[in-house]
């Protein structure tokens, strides 16, 4: 049972779909370009063969994800141990698995939305109540949701699409609001680590409070979303209950990645930095672009790796349609894609190259729309 404002998400690569063979460019996307393993070995000083053993066998691991992982992520998320951390395929793996847990028949559970497809399937797939909260989220207001039912908080920090980031004071309150039912924080934080708007980002929720989980992985802000390698970490009784339900579903985390994860996890400031670098440039240079134009709207997100601009046309998709068609540039509309008409989502972590040949088209696609502001017919 879902009530609240927002609807469940469309899904950027559902929309995307029927677009990709006429779309030189795609520029909605979420994840920052991704790298070689040539690459990462360059950035971590090692061989390839080294990391990808011939002698290995491809064998299933331990559910959860090897100790030495496990040990890794705790170390880095900080206050943290082992026991404390799942690893999973991918971080839409972690989130799912959390969902199943908490969102029993009987339960209330309060999810920001837009959010994940896997964190939206599993809730409604569980028969709970679910009441749907409108990103970006007034904290005060969310909190006052919370009833004697109530078994989760689901948020994003930073938020997909629209980079709203909640600092360690709101966490805690939040966290705090819970534990008077019992209830757990969860935090999808894979776009952690690449700040914009603020100066630093918060520390993980999970080290923030005793009933908060964070969600990561080395998909969006690494550039490794090939590698299916996600976690949760957070109170160690749940988490337990996360590798346990491994075992029935993906059995493991696969064995391959997570030895190039170790060596990922050894270059995470050097792939982090590289992230901040493609994002802050393009963000500057999608500022000039929108500058130009009255009917575009550009504000500064806290963070992440996405701009969500507000677009002055009368049908964001229809325009994001005939922009994929005409300049072969495939951007997400907010409509479509999260359920929030005006916008656009435009991916800040490009490769320069892409980027370079992307929003000249982009500026143009602006310019000679006859329905945007500032506009003009062709």
């Amino acid at each position: 049972m879902w009530s609240g404002s927002g609807r469940r998400p469309f899904g950027h690569s559902v929309w995307a779909a029927p677009y990709r063979s006429s779309a030189r460019l795609v520029v909605g996307s979420s994840v920052v370009a991704p790298i070689t393993l040539r690459q990462l070995c360059e950035l971590g000083g090692t061989d390839p063969c080294a990391v990808l053993d011939p002698d290995r066998a491809f064998d299933y691991g331990p559910a959860g994800g090897t100790p030495e992982l496990r040990e890794r992520i705790a170390s880095d998320l900080g206050g943290l141990i082992p026991d404390n951390v799942a690893v999973t395929s991918g971080a839409g793996d972690a989130l799912a698995s959390v969902a199943t847990l908490v969102c029993r028949p009987d339960a209330h559970v309060i999810v920001e939305v837009p959010a994940h497809e896997s964190l939206l399937s599993t809730v409604e797939r569980s028969g709970c109540a679910a009441t749907l909260v409108q990103a970006p989220i007034d904290p005060a207001l969310v909190a006052e949701l919370i009833g004697p039912t109530t078994s989760a908080l689901f948020l994003s920090s930073p938020h997909n699409p629209t980079g709203q980031m909640l600092d360690a004071a709101v966490l805690r309150m939040l966290a705090e609001s819970l534990a008077c039912v019992g209830a757990v924080l969860v935090a999808d934080e894979v776009f952690r680590g690449v700040p914009l708007g603020v100066v630093s980002s918060p520390p993980p929720a999970a080290t923030v409070a005793p009933n908060a989980v964070s969600i990561g992985g080395l998909s969006k802000v690494y550039g490794l979303p090939g590698l299916r390698i996600g976690w949760a970490a957070g109170p160690t009784m749940l988490i337990d209950d996360v590798r346990s339900l491994q075992r029935y579903t993906s059995r493991c985390p696969p064995m391959t990645s997570e030895a190039i994860a170790m060596l990922a996890l050894d270059c995470q400031e050097a792939l982090l930095g590289r992230a901040r670098a493609l994002v802050y440039d393009a963000f500057v240079e999608l500022t000039t672009i929108c500058e130009r134009h009255d009917g575009i709207r550009l504000s500064i997100p806290d963070g992440g790796i996405t701009a969500f601009p507000e677009l002055d046309v009368p049908d964001v998709d229809n325009w994001c349609a005939r922009v994929v068609e005409r300049y072969g540039i495939l951007v997400a509309p907010g409509n479509a894609c999260f359920g929030v008409p005006g916008r656009v989502r435009i991916n800040l972590g490009l490769e320069p190259e892409v980027r370079t040949a992307a929003f000249p088209l982009l500026a143009l696609a602006l310019a000679e729309s006859p329905e945007l502001v500032g506009g003009s017919a062709c």
